[in-house]
């Protein structure tokens, strides 16, 4: 009859804390909810001595606007102090069979997710419906490009994904990472719920970007299953572009779930991710987890189809700190000899040894750290420098639309300062099968 959430802590915020909604789930689905079942204590900053009239109210947390960075739409109260709690209580009236809880955490901004609620208990007419060590709620994104929503089971029995005992003492971990000769440095065994990958430009294309696939490794070295769902990308994909071109036939094949489908060793577009791409705006990858995954090594394939549009540089964030920034090679063209080899690409985050069995190793690393950075160009025209496609080419090589590709040997991005501007966005179209 009585769900009561006790909220124990934030993600960061010493002051307030709030959430954007919540749904309770039986066995079909959502039950209906209104303001009048929710109590909340503190109620809200209305309560606070001075304060009146502010929208963020307990109502909100049902008013099934819920995938949003409108604050009008989310709950907000002072953090309770000392050794008190916050608590959210939902009265249902009647024995009803509750199977998981889905919250949506306070998401105004970026910086203002702090205040959302990182870790509670929720107890079912007074007993616990979650471990003694309570749940840790994923931490709102600050943006809404996709569904935020976060799914509890009620369950009072330990996590199975309870963190693994460190294996080697944390100082042999970093020593080893630092002779790996990344692009950086990153944090051993990085631990989140949201992972994202900020594609910051191409390896020469103006218009388009996309990769083929992304694989992630648990602490033991072993694939993270990753469901479609649970990928999305911001552009979506070229399906995204209002020109369809001429002669195309139905949705374009390249959607953000090809990334996970287990074929990134490949030529054939039906297995690829591709998106618009704009000059200085980066292309972002989430991949959001039901429950927070220790990873060791992440693994990108670049895309192959036309290896300029691949992605030229990576910026890694778990929930919502920065764990990578680097560089990615790109992808061979479609020959007898590349058929022979995986074009992946590495990124470590704990020791080759640890990160992968002996039967995935041989998998290569890639750094730009002794490669030239210097690209002459003269009236868009590469006459020399750098080591990236068509840098140093006997005569020259065209960039087109005066554009310069990303990445080593390039300047970063697309179109560099000065270079001209960017042509018109071809069509590109490949039928789903």
């Amino acid at each position: 009859k009585i769900v009561r959430l006790v909220l124990e802590e934030t993600w960061g915020d010493s002051s307030y804390i709030g959430l954007t909604g919540l749904q309770l789930l039986g066995e079909n689905g959502p039950l209906p909810l209104n303001d009048e079942q929710i109590t909340a204590v503190p109620r809200d900053l209305n309560d606070v001595q001075g304060s009146s009239g502010d929208p963020r109210t307990k109502d909100k947390l049902v008013d099934g606007c819920h995938r949003t960075v409108d604050d009008r739409h989310m709950w907000l109260a002072p953090l309770a102090e000392g050794s008190a709690k916050n608590f959210v209580t939902i009265t249902l009236g009647t024995p009803t069979k509750i199977l998981a809880l889905r919250l949506w955490n306070y998401n105004k901004s970026p910086e203002d997710s702090a205040r959302g609620v990182r870790r509670l208990h929720v107890q079912v007419d007074d007993r616990a419906a979650t471990p003694a060590t309570g749940v840790t709620v994923r931490r709102g994104p600050g943006h809404d490009r996709f569904d935020f929503g976060h799914t509890i089971p009620l369950s009072a029995e330990p996590p199975a994904w309870a963190l693994p005992p460190p294996s080697r003492n944390a100082g042999e971990l970093v020593k080893e990472m630092a002779s790996l000769g990344q692009d950086c440095e990153p944090p051993v065994l990085p631990r989140g719920y949201t992972w994202e990958f900020a594609l910051l430009g191409t390896q020469g294309d103006p218009h388009y970007l996309g990769l083929n696939g992304i694989q992630m490794f648990d602490a033991e070295g072993q694939p993270i299953e990753i469901r479609s769902d649970q990928v999305s990308a911001s552009p979506s994909s070229i399906n995204d572009l209002e020109e369809a071109g001429p002669g195309r036939a139905g949705p374009d094949c390249r959607t953000p779930d090809k990334l996970v489908d287990g074929v990134g060793l490949t030529w054939d577009p039906v297995h690829m991710w591709l998106a618009p791409y704009t000059l200085g705006t980066p292309n972002l990858v989430f991949v959001v987890l039901d429950m927070p995954a220790t990873v060791s090594m992440i693994k990108f394939w670049n895309y192959s189809r036309t290896p300029s549009r691949g992605a030229s540089e990576v910026q890694i964030r778990v929930d919502g700190d920065i764990a990578y920034h680097g560089y990615l090679r790109a992808a061979p063209a479609e020959d007898a000899a590349s058929r022979d080899r995986d074009f992946c690409q590495c990124v470590y985050f704990a020791p080759p040894a640890r990160a992968q069995p002996p039967a995935a190793a041989g998998s290569g690393i890639y750094s730009v750290s002794g490669e030239a950075h210097v690209l002459l160009v003269d009236e868009r025209r590469v006459v020399g420098g750098g080591s990236g496609a068509g840098a140093g080419a006997g005569g020259g090589s065209m960039i087109p639309g005066g554009g310069v590709g990303g990445g080593p040997g390039r300047a970063p991005g697309v179109g560099g300062p000065g270079l001209g501007p960017v042509g018109p966005r071809p069509t590109t179209s490949v039928p789903r099968r």
